[in-house]
């Protein structure tokens, strides 16, 4: 009898060793899956990186030549790595402008792109800092103002310009915008920079980043 229950008990105790064992095995293949992921990520990033740094040195050179490239998507690949850039000179109207009352320019580009409910639109932008004085200070609260005006007002006209729309003042052409999208196995990511050139230094005024 004792011996039953003592083989009992070891079978149970096998059972429960197994389904450890068989459960950590299940963990490792997700974490392994996990680390892959994150390897993939870190890679993108450091390509993001790689060409912002690349970038950053022919702005810096200011060569006389180089709006010719302003606006044109420039393919790169190596291996499993595909990587996507455009460099913009940074020429859009600034958002915060709303807050300035020396400024006409956001009333301005809603009158000169044929974009109605301007009114709405303020009345927006100041519900969304009601309880500070903030401003906007990166893309995805521009996003979320331009949606909810979209939304609310049911006029989309904006969508077809809002390119034109931004968040910070630059009148000195020594501002750029820069695109990034680096396909790496199951990684893709989109960057976006705002580069100011003061006195040949290159400073990131902005950065934002999205993986898919």
């Amino acid at each position: 009898m004792k011996k039953g229950v003592v083989l009992l008990i070891t079978l149970f105790f096998i059972t429960a060793i197994s389904v450890l064992v068989l459960k950590n095995l299940d963990d490792t293949d997700k974490f392994l899956e996990k680390q892959n992921y994150i390897i993939n990520n870190t890679q993108a990033i450091i390509s993001i990186k790689n060409i912002k740094d690349e970038v950053s040195k022919i702005l810096k050179r200011n060569l006389v030549n180089m709006d010719k490239a302003f606006g044109n998507i420039i393919p790169l690949s190596y291996d499993k790595l595909n990587i996507k850039f455009k460099v913009n000179r940074y020429n859009r109207t600034n958002i915060n402008d709303i807050n300035n009352n020396d400024s006409n320019s956001v009333l301005l580009f809603f009158q000169d792109n044929n974009i109605y409910d301007y009114d709405y639109f303020v009345q927006i932008y100041k519900e969304k800092f009601k309880n500070n004085d903030s401003q906007i200070e990166n893309s995805k609260q521009l996003n979320d103002i331009i949606n909810n005006f979209v939304i609310k007002s049911e006029n989309k006209e904006i969508l077809m310009h809002k390119d034109k729309l931004g968040f910070i003042d630059s009148n000195d052409n020594k501002t750029y915008e820069l695109f990034i999208n680096v396909d790496y196995l199951d990684a893709n990511a989109n960057a976006y920079y705002i580069l100011k050139n003061t006195n040949g230094i290159i400073k990131v005024e902005n950065f934002d980043i999205s993986f898919k």
